[in-house]
């Protein structure tokens, strides 16, 4: 048994027997506008959507593009922000494991923002936090996959 999303511009397979997907993301990029409202106002975070990596990787997928080009666009329109890139993972695997894995991916999109745009170093710091810092429960699939993610921290204090 097999499910399509039934899109031309987006044709995915959705479920077969083996696997079923969690979520689809269209590959649009956050608004620059809507990403620095985020980085303005309250504790100035803000979840990145679209950047994908390969499974147990660091390696950043080219679908992270349009992402990575909306956080330079954000950062050459305010030069004087400073952003620590925060990753973080789901509870599946060993904690050294997911603590390590998230500190390369958040290095992974520093290195890939760095050059762009007029990102400096000085604008960009990475750490990770691994499974510590969960959003949602890990006790279902969709709870895990929001627990996979990137988020972008301003020090507005």
């Amino acid at each position: 048994q097999y499910w399509w999303l039934d899109d031309p511009q987006n044709a995915l397979q959705l479920r077969s027997r083996r696997g079923q997907l969690i979520r689809i993301d269209y590959p649009e990029p956050a608004p620059e506008k809507t990403l620095a409202q985020s980085l303005s106002s309250g504790n100035c975070r803000a979840t990145l959507p679209g950047i994908y990596f390969d499974t147990g990787s660091a390696r950043l997928l080219p679908q992270s593009e349009a992402a990575l080009q909306s956080v330079a666009e954000t950062l050459k329109a305010n030069p004087g922000w400073a952003l620590t890139i925060e990753g973080h993972t789901d509870n599946v695997g060993r904690a050294d494991y997911n603590l390590d894995l998230s500190k390369r991916r958040a290095t992974a999109v520093q290195k890939a923002l760095q050059g762009r745009a007029g990102v400096g170093a000085r604008q960009l710091t990475a750490t990770g936090y691994g499974m510590s810092r969960p959003v949602q429960g890990n006790d279902t699939l969709e709870g895990r996959a929001a627990n996979r993610r990137v988020e972008l921290l301003r020090d507005c204090h």
